[in-house]
């Protein structure tokens, strides 16, 4: 490998490793899975912002170090997927597979009214009322729950593949 490509890669692959090491003490602080570090002194240091009356000294708060597996088992259990990205193609799908479910049930109404309407103006009868024809209806409905439920599987799939970049990218970073 080249020397320039080398030393670029080892470049790309701290400052990823830097940013998430940030992301997740961030996210530690935020959860109070800290320690306190007191400041020597006891006087006022602009890194020691906190006061703690029962020591009567100035602290800083600092995220205790955990393992990936532990922040992981902490996101999860923390309801946040700080680390995890989602892939776009995969948000659209999965919108897209709830508007063809939406809109294929509608339309199965639709096409049922519209049907029904259809056969009395061929037949002449007294009463010339609308009826529900179930054919078009379950047509219609099948169709855009196959078709949407295809859409969300094949989204999960993306999603799924994300995710396993997303820990293989992690992995080599560190």
């Amino acid at each position: 490998m080249n020397e320039i490509v080398k030393k670029y890669l080892e470049a790309k692959k701290e400052e990823t490793k830097k940013k998430h090491e940030e992301k997740k003490a961030q996210k530690l602080l935020e959860l109070g899975i800290c320690e306190k570090e007191y400041e020597l002194s006891g006087s006022y240091n602009a890194d020691y912002t906190y006061w703690d009356p029962e020591n009567q000294k100035y602290y800083k708060k600092v995220p205790i170090e955990v393992s990936d597996e532990e922040y992981d088992e902490i996101l999860k259990y923390s309801g946040d997927k700080d680390e995890k990205s989602y892939n776009i193609i995969a948000n659209v799908l999965i919108a897209s597979a709830w508007v063809i479910i939406v809109g294929g049930f509608i339309l199965g109404l639709y096409a049922g009214f519209e049907v029904g309407s259809l056969n009395n103006l061929f037949s002449y009868s007294a009463y010339n009322k609308s009826e529900f024809s179930f054919l078009p209806a379950i047509i219609c409905w099948i169709i855009a729950y196959l078709s949407g439920i295809s859409l969300l599987g094949f989204a999960e799939i993306i999603q799924l593949l994300q995710d396993i970049k997303n820990k293989q990218f992690l992995s080599k970073s560190e």
